[in-house]
């Protein structure tokens, strides 16, 4: 009997073996297992497609093409969550026509009504996320505002916790954070602290002070160092800081434009340092020496104490707690500002601040009229890069960076003038041929060997016979 005939009585298929063979002989691919498939199960504007993955398993493929033309394919690990995810495109694509638009969520239907209801009773949906963090803190014993102290209150534990042992900030610190907090308390009158919001803080800070910038920004800044105390353990009064910079923004005015930053001329700086050492016996002469000739900012000038500065050595150690940054700084003194140091008054350096009327009295003496922001400090960084020429050596000197040198402090007097700045001594024959060399009419002369030893390496300790002979 021939292999491919049946047997009667048996509903057997004849297999056609010979062109099996033949057909696996033509096409490999044949004798190898079948690939995996895919099964496409809904055929719509976003179809959903079954994948069969070698390594075992099943995955979902949402795809299609939104109204911009973009190509969308993502991938769901369930049937149901892939078709939710092409009901959501399918209704996006007919939003314009349609008010409701299907979002896939894990909610189910209870939970999407209570959320639904919440929203409904808020005015502000970002209240809902405020409300759950309170009742997390507080749990279900939380008995509302009552449980939070009052603005008042708040205030009074920080002024008791800023003249305690455990606050480590300056005097002056603790004096202008307690009353530019209590003003601020003042203007908004009798709150909870909970009420103390973003928006609250923004319109105090205009209506208080609508055209002076800076008071709005000083201000801002205290009230951020409060809330930030009252989010510490273990009070946790507040889950954020609604005083934060990134919530409000507020400038001083000397930052609101960028103009480049003013410095005096020359001949404002020869009658300031001249008015300074007539004026009070030389009260403001360690802040304006330590200011124009060492580029110190205000407040590191008047921290200075008068046996701090090395004269010998010729360099000043500024303190952790006498910078504005924080950390210490070594700086190298010139010799003019060594000179200068020598003949200024023993005590304190003044803070011009705290001395407003004789202040007034000395810019007259000097014939200044406009006083810049740090502009006794802009001055000798200008002209302390002239004489060098040196982004880093400049940064490292004044506490700044490379970059802040070049955009600001770069080409803002002639070298000529810096030679004359840096031979300013307190000798009266060195100071009039300095006026003398800066007269227009005056033979330029070919620059002298000592212009650059205000930046020379200090000279060594004398020795015991050179002391004696002194």
């Amino acid at each position: 009997m021939p292999k491919n005939s049946t047997q009667p009585g048996k509903d057997s298929v004849p297999q056609p073996a010979t062109q099996t063979a033949t057909a696996s002989r033509r096409d490999p691919r044949l004798s190898q297992p079948p690939r995996v498939g895919r099964k496409r199960l809904e055929d719509s504007r976003f179809n959903v497609t079954q994948i069969q993955r070698k390594g075992g398993g099943v995955r979902y493929v949402v795809q299609g093409y939104n109204r911009a033309g973009v190509r969308i394919r993502e991938q769901m690990d369930s049937l149901e969550r892939a078709r939710a995810r092409s009901n959501e495109l399918d209704s996006q694509w007919i939003g314009r026509d349609v008010g409701a638009v299907l979002r896939l969520t894990r909610l189910s239907p209870r939970e999407l009504s209570l959320a639904e209801g919440a929203f409904l009773r808020l005015s502000d949906p970002e209240d809902l996320k405020r409300a759950v963090d309170d009742y997390l803190r507080f749990g279900k014993t939380h008995k509302g505002a009552a449980a939070l102290p009052s603005f008042e209150e708040a205030l009074k534990g920080f002024s008791d916790w800023l003249y305690s042992k455990e606050c480590d900030l300056r005097e002056h610190s603790k004096v202008t954070l307690e009353r530019t907090i209590e003003r601020f308390q003042a203007a908004c009158g009798p709150i909870a602290l909970e009420e103390l919001t973003s928006d609250r803080i923004d319109a105090v800070l205009k209506e208080r002070w609508p055209e002076n910038p800076t008071s709005r920004h000083n201000t801002r800044r205290c009230l951020s160092r409060f809330c930030s105390w009252c989010m510490l353990r273990p009070r946790r009064w507040m889950t954020s800081n609604p005083a934060a910079a990134k919530l409000i923004e507020t400038k001083p005015s000397y930052a609101m434009s960028d103009a480049e930053p003013e410095i005096f001329t020359l001949r404002e700086v020869m009658r300031m340092i001249a008015a300074a050492r007539r004026f009070k016996d030389g009260k403001f002469l360690r802040f304006i020496v330590l200011s124009l000739f060492v580029g110190l900012r205000p407040k590191e000038a008047v921290r200075v104490r008068s046996d701090q500065p090395r004269l010998i050595e010729g360099e000043l150690r500024l303190d952790a707690a006498q910078t504005k940054t924080g950390s210490s700084r070594t700086i190298l003194l010139p010799d003019v500002a060594v000179a200068w140091l020598k003949v200024c008054p023993e005590g304190k350096t003044f803070d011009w601040k705290n001395n407003r009327l004789q202040w007034l009295e000395f810019k007259t003496m000097a014939k200044i009229k406009v006083w810049p922001h740090d502009g006794l400090r802009h001055t000798a960084i200008s002209y302390y890069f002239r004489a060098l020429g040196s982004y880093g050596l400049s940064a490292e000197w004044a506490g700044n960076s490379e970059d802040v040198i070049k955009k600001h402090y770069q080409g803002r007097v002639s070298t000529q003038e810096s030679n004359i700045y840096w031979n300013l001594y307190p000798d009266r024959s060195m100071r009039a041929r300095a006026m003398a060399a800066l007269s227009p009419l005056a033979p330029q002369e070919p620059e002298p060997a000592n212009v650059i030893r205000a930046f020379n390496p200090p000279s060594p300790k004398p020795n015991r016979t050179e002391r004696k002979a002194r």
